[in-house]
């Protein structure tokens, strides 16, 4: 009988600990586990009540044989708890490492899109300089026809006139406004603009300026670009196509190297400035 008595003094504070409220962390339904762990405590005291209210032997082994099968049920249902438990306690001390590779990836992606848009804003500044090149280059091709064809009538008209003496004024005018038309002609009707967009692509690709030379960068960017380029030449390989040169160069500096390119003026003065 003591025996007894000391299972369900047992079974009395085992029932307490799980029918407790649940801690903070916990949701505010219990967990299927909990629930059928208190039926089975329910009917661990039914059974216990069973048998030790029978006056027959042989009535006791059936509560018995019933409290045994009980308890492992009991058994199998926390051992299912108890790894439920283990898993959420996983993905407790996961989370941090969850939420730290998240935000690293996004944080990645996100400088990735904002180097691939600087490379294109550098790209159109490029283009837009390499083609104002070109089209100063061309109206100075006219502007060197004009002097030209100004110089051979001169030189025709002290010819004819015996004498050294300038060509008239009229016939210079006269000579600049068919240089003019012939410039607009050729820009409405001609080919111009193919010559202008072949001129820009040479000077991009053939000629050195500081608008067509690797841009620099700050340090810290460096990593997700060596990413971004290693991506992009993969996929450029898998097409056949080589490998795209490096467009950005690194420093904790910007613009240390761009003043050996300028003038003695423009050094000075900035010397001054910096100086000052």
């Amino acid at each position: 009988m003591s025996g007894g008595v000391l299972v369900g003094v047992m079974l009395t504070a085992v029932h307490a600990a799980f029918t407790s409220p649940p801690p903070s962390w916990a949701s505010a339904e219990p967990a299927p586990h909990a629930a059928v762990i208190n039926t089975t405590i329910d009917s661990i005291f039914e059974t216990l009540d069973g048998f030790f209210n029978s006056s027959d032997d042989a009535a006791k082994q059936v509560p018995m044989a019933e409290l045994v099968t009980t308890l492992g049920d009991m058994r199998t249902a926390g051992t299912e708890l108890t790894e439920a438990l283990e898993v959420v306690n996983g993905l407790s001390a996961n989370r941090t490492s969850i939420e730290h590779t998240i935000r690293s990836q996004a944080t990645s992606a996100l400088l990735q899109q904002a180097l691939i848009d600087a490379r294109v804003a550098f790209q159109q500044q490029a283009t837009l300089i390499a083609a104002q090149i070109a089209q100063s280059r061309d109206k100075l091709h006219f502007s060197l026809a004009f002097y030209v064809a100004a110089f051979g009538a001169n030189v025709l008209w002290i010819c004819w006139r015996g004498r050294v003496e300038m060509l008239p004024l009229l016939y210079v005018s006269f000579l600049g406004g068919t240089i003019l038309l012939a410039y607009n002609i050729d820009l409405a009707y001609g080919t111009k603009v193919e010559r202008l967009n072949v001129e820009t692509a040479t000077i991009l690709n053939t000629e050195r300026h500081w608008f067509n030379e690797p841009v620099t960068l700050p340090l810290s960017v460096e990593p997700d670009y060596r990413l971004l380029m290693s991506e992009v030449n993969a996929r450029r390989s898998a097409m056949g196509a080589p490998p795209e040169r490096d467009w950005a160069t690194f420093s904790t500096r910007f613009g240390e190297n761009v003043w050996h390119d300028a003038s003695p003026l423009s050094r000075l003065l900035h010397s001054h400035l910096s100086n000052a």
